[in-house]
């Protein structure tokens, strides 16, 4: 089902409970929409979150599907995160605290961005211990597909639509929003999937 990943600021000792989330987030560009998809497991239960908003960006629902899981754990965890968004696992290996100690702040002085988001991240790392480990999106890893799917039902589920039932009902939806858009040979990756 899932691997945890050994690290030595987790001890097999611990008394703290032992929680693995995935998380994605997405943002459709043709309904103005973003969407969040997680799931969490500890001990043999698992929970499954998804939502979204208009108009957020891509990292602000990555940020948001890791947050919606993080909001349900009562107790103090060591969490493994399993993500397939730099921006957050990259965040949470190093650049999070120096924007803490910067005032939050860029190493560029500028100010960070989604810092409402990552104020809450900072409050949660206080909390648990929290390991981050990027995985590839997209490339058939069960748990990040599902939580893909669950970002894209956030999305459009906010947007109070319907889910595309083909990926070409989506372009022919793209293209009435976006004119001109089938001249490019980019796929449209925002098909929630069978």
């Amino acid at each position: 089902m899932f691997q945890p990943v050994e690290d030595s600021r987790m001890s097999s000792k611990s008394a703290r409970p032992q929680v693995t989330i995935y998380s994605d987030g997405s943002y459709k560009p043709q309904i103005e929409f973003g969407g969040y998809g997680s799931l969490m497991y500890w001990n043999n239960d698992i929970l499954l979150m998804y939502g979204g908003s208009p108009g957020d960006s891509n990292n602000r629902m990555e940020l948001t599907a890791v947050l919606s899981a993080l909001r349900h754990l009562a107790v103090p965890c060591d969490v493994t995160l399993y993500s397939d968004s730099k921006y957050v696992v990259d965040a949470l290996n190093g650049y999070l605290i120096n924007w803490v100690n910067n005032g939050w702040r860029t190493s560029q002085n500028k100010p960070v961005s989604n810092q409402d988001l990552w104020m809450e991240m900072y409050r949660f790392t206080q909390i648990h211990r929290i390991i981050p480990v990027w995985i590839k999106g997209h490339a058939g890893h069960p748990e990040n597909e599902q939580c893909d799917r669950l970002a894209s039902m956030g999305a459009y589920d906010s947007a109070q639509m319907q889910l595309p039932p083909s990926p070409q009902l989506l372009q022919d939806l793209a293209r009435g929003k976006y004119p001109g858009c089938e001249e490019k040979d980019e796929p449209f990756d925002y098909y929630l999937g069978q």
